[in-house]
């Protein structure tokens, strides 16, 4: 069985999906209103389940519906059922007692600090989420790449997603707006309006995610150069404490990562 599997199915989100599916076919739209995060959270982890062979989809008039397969199932019961039988054999054979919880988070704080870039996710209060990242580059060219949409073309987005439309008015008072496809074809529509620009330091805009009415929340981004290297800090503010939890529950992070990870391979070809 392979390690990728587990990471598919770590994540609660697609544990969530995943209960959902076992009751039967869904439509995306159905699957948003039972986990409770955007439809492109939805589309994300969907897509995700599908490579890894975990769902199955096919089209139902101007729906696609998904569905489990059994197969990985079957197969990931037979390998945990052989684990058990030989972590019992093996547990007869050792009298070390089991690691206790305070072991245990000293093993995951490790683990974090071993992940390979530092981008970290705090919650500075019940409505905001503080993102922070370190980049090899100069400030100049990570705001460049940060801002102008010939470069966020490059970059913005999981590796899945393809960007549709990238328009943005740099300026006070500018309008922006993105667009990503989703590999089912849904379109993932992002918009606001500039409220502060100070090239290459901050940017204050609203975010307005077009699928779910109401969806809206403010954004400012810094940016501080330390010795060739730029940090960048992005300061979310929601409406509410539920807006801020369901973004946080929809996957965000994990193509957040991916997109830092593209900006990374993309500033030096553009330096």
């Amino acid at each position: 069985m392979h390690t990728a599997v587990f990471d598919i199915l770590a994540d609660p989100t697609r544990r969530r999906i995943v209960e959902v599916l076992r009751s039967g076919e869904h439509a995306v739209n159905d699957i948003v209103e039972e986990v409770g995060i955007d439809q492109s959270g939805v589309s994300r982890h969907l897509h995700i389940l599908h490579q890894a062979g975990f769902v199955q989809v096919h089209p139902n008039g101007p729906k696609r519906l998904y569905s489990l397969r059994p197969e990985p199932f079957r197969e990931l019961e037979t390998w945990l059922r052989s684990y058990r039988q030989k972590h019992a054999r093996e547990l007869q054979q050792t009298r070390r007692p089991p690691r206790t919880n305070e072991e245990g988070g000293e093993i995951m704080q490790k683990e974090k600090i071993q992940h390979k870039d530092d981008l970290t996710i705090t919650l500075p209060s019940d409505k905001e989420v503080l993102i922070t990242r370190t980049l090899h580059a100069p400030r100049k060219l990570v705001f460049q790449a940060m801002t102008e949409p010939r470069h966020l073309r490059e970059w913005l987005g999981p590796r899945v997603m393809t960007m549709m439309v990238a328009d943005a008015d740099l300026r006070v008072g500018g309008a922006w707006r993105f667009v990503h496809r989703a590999p089912d074809g849904t379109d993932h529509a992002f918009s606001g309006v500039i409220r502060e620009f100070r090239a290459p330091e901050r940017v204050v805009r609203t975010n307005n995610y077009e699928n779910i009415p109401g969806a809206e929340s403010l954004e400012t981004m810094t940016l501080e150069e330390h010795g060739g290297r730029t940090v960048v800090s992005i300061r979310v503010l929601f409406k509410s404490r539920e807006q801020r939890d369901g973004y946080i529950a929809s996957g965000a992070e994990g193509g957040m990562r991916e997109s830092y990870d593209r900006l990374d391979e993309l500033l030096p070809r553009i330096a």
